[in-house]
């Protein structure tokens, strides 16, 4: 997904070290900051420091929320391949979603759009609890664990008319 290089070159656009490519692959492929960080042989904070530059980066703000947003905005800029982030998954044709978890997905996975469950629920006018009991049954039927896989397979749906 990203060319090998040193830490110290950049993979561009926009130019990213390689360790800033390295934690948005894996921050795309739904591992925690602790994973990541002990995958990468690097303390927490460090990599903290990476995603913060990655962000910034890609002209994300920061926040709760953003990791997930700077994954959509990397995945809109071909900097990650959706179909290679998301694999073998195929969305079965009798998959059906409500209006409310279609809505929510689309807000989900929009660069611009709100980052996390409250910003989420006041856009929709709904309790954050409604949008939480949406997004389980949205794990549910995509088979995932976090925002970041669903929102992925749900690009991938869209992209391939499984969904309107």
């Amino acid at each position: 997904m990203f060319l090998e290089r040193e830490h110290e070159e950049t993979i561009g656009p926009p130019n990213l070290t390689l360790r800033e490519a390295e934690a948005l692959l894996l921050i795309a492929q739904g591992l925690t900051h602790a994973q990541i960080a002990e995958k990468l042989n690097i303390d927490v904070a460090t990599l903290e420091g990476h995603v913060t530059n990655l962000h910034k980066s890609l002209g994300m703000e920061l926040g709760a929320g953003m990791s997930a947003k700077s994954v959509f905005k990397a995945v809109e800029l071909g900097m990650l391949d959706l179909d290679q982030l998301v694999g073998e998954f195929r969305l079965s044709l009798g998959t059906k979603f409500t209006r409310r978890e279609l809505e929510i997905l689309e807000l989900m996975t929009q660069v611009e759009g709100p980052a996390i469950n409250e910003d989420i629920a006041g856009l929709l006018f709904v309790d954050i609890k409604t949008v939480e009991f949406h997004k389980t049954k949205i794990h549910k039927k995509f088979g995932t664990r976090n925002s970041i896989q669903a929102g992925l397979r749900y690009l991938v749906a869209k992209r391939d008319g499984l969904i309107n």
